[in-house]
C-alpha cells in the first residue's frame, strides 16, 4: 500500500506501521495483494 503523506509518498509493506495524526491530509493506494489490516481512530476531545 503506497501512502501520501501531505504530498510524500511512503511505499507501505506488511508489517509496517504509519501513525497519522488527525487533521493531516492523507490517502492511499492499494495494490493488487490487498489491504488485511487498516486502523482509524477518533479520540474524543481532540
Amino acid at each position: 500500500m503506497d501512502v501520501t503523506v501531505v504530498g510524500k509518498i511512503y511505499h507501505c509493506k506488511p508489517g509496517d506501521k504509519m501513525i497519522i495524526p488527525g487533521n493531516t491530509v492523507h490517502e492511499a493506494v492499494v495494490g493488487s495483494d490487498g489491504c488485511v489490516f487498516y486502523w482509524s481512530e477518533r479520540i474524543e476531545g481532540h
